[in-house]
């Protein structure tokens, strides 16, 4: 599953998403959503800039990128919780991007 896909059949994030950094094949990410009901594994630019991520982290523990396994839940190091935070101007292009795929 997509980083895309995955997000459209996501339920609504909280208001304050938070996001635990993670090591992943000597590599820190961060995991957004949580270890028992996965999320993106993004760097801290692909997070704040909303880039797409590095990779994702479904509910039965496969970590996943372009559809394929890479991984698993047990692989992710868990090194703590981040204060990262999309910044403003990326969140108003992601809605100006999402509103531009409604159509007119």
């Amino acid at each position: 599953m997509t980083c895309r896909a995955a997000i459209n059949q996501a339920p609504p994030p909280p208001e304050n998403p938070q996001a635990l950094r993670v090591r992943f094949r000597g590599v820190d990410y961060l995991l957004v959503g949580d270890l028992a009901g996965g999320g993106a594994i993004a760097t801290v630019e692909e997070y704040t800039t909303f880039r797409p991520c590095h990779a994702w982290l479904d509910a039965a523990g496969r970590i996943l990128r372009h559809h394929q396994q890479i991984g698993v839940r047990e692989d992710l190091e868990v090194l703590g919780e981040s204060d990262a935070a999309p910044t403003p101007e990326a969140v108003a292009a992601a809605l100006r991007h999402l509103l531009g795929l409604l159509g007119p």
